[in-house]
């Protein structure tokens, strides 16, 4: 069955099918970590990648089923950051490995002096702050660049080039 075009329409038919498979826009910003403010609205009008994944997760389609007009032919995202893939995998190990030492996207905000929502952004892709991510590398006991390898390409041809250093007694 294809989602209703009209966003009040296709709203009531995604919450008709969370339902019924047990979840509710609540539950979806629980898992993801998000407010639920942030959630409901990407069902009519507002984008965000992440919320849409994990909407039409727990429905059991793929998001360009819902939102057709959101994604190319090819399923890429046409979201105002443009067409470009974002590493999903890398953000939700770092979501993971956080969750696991007890922290959450705001703490890490508020170590950093900023919002959740950059934290939530760095961490997707979209965009940059060494502060956050050195916050993050911080709490999790690693450098930057072991987690945003892409993002630090100097520093690993720096590592591969150098010379070895004489041996410590």
């Amino acid at each position: 069955m294809t989602f209703p075009t009209d966003p009040v329409e296709r709203s009531k038919e995604i919450q008709r099918r969370l339902r019924e498979r047990g979840w509710t826009f609540a539950k979806v910003a629980r898992e993801l970590d998000y407010n639920i403010c942030s959630v409901a609205p990407v069902a009519r009008e507002r984008t965000s990648q992440t919320v849409e994944a994990a909407i039409a997760a727990a429905i059991g389609v793929e998001p360009d089923e819902i939102w057709p007009e959101r994604y190319g032919p090819d399923r890429v995202s046409r979201h105002r950051f443009g067409a470009r893939k974002v590493s999903d995998r890398n953000y939700r190990q770092i979501r993971k490995k956080l969750k696991a030492v007890g922290l959450t996207f705001a703490e890490i905000g508020r170590q950093a002096n900023c919002c959740g929502g950059l934290v939530t952004k760095v961490c997707q892709g979209h965009s940059r702050s060494q502060r956050v991510e050195a916050v993050i590398a911080s709490n999790l006991g690693v450098e930057p660049r072991d987690l945003w390898p892409e993002r630090y390409p100097e520093l690993l041809k720096a590592d591969s080039t150098a010379e070895p250093g004489p041996a410590s007694v």
